[in-house]
């Protein structure tokens, strides 16, 4: 994606998150046994909170346990 990159530790994951203006990418990098696509979601949102400062558009998230999609509502 490039952009700006950001290593956060969220709740025992560790996530990777990538900003390019309204969007983000965000990496699971921390391994675990078959963790719950429900966890690692709210993980993940909290993670790009922590990075950007920005919120997680509702509906907008996408993707696996180990790679997720997102656009960003920024203040």
């Amino acid at each position: 994606m490039g952009g700006e990159r950001r290593v956060v530790a969220v709740e025992g994951s560790t996530f990777s998150v990538w900003q390019r203006g309204e969007e983000a990418e965000i990496y699971r990098t921390s391994p675990e046994f078959l963790p719950r696509m429900s966890t690692v979601f709210a993980r993940a949102e909290k993670a790009v909170r922590i990075a950007t400062g920005c919120v997680v558009s509702s509906g907008s998230m996408v993707g696996d346990a180990a790679l997720m999609k997102a656009r960003l509502d920024c203040p």
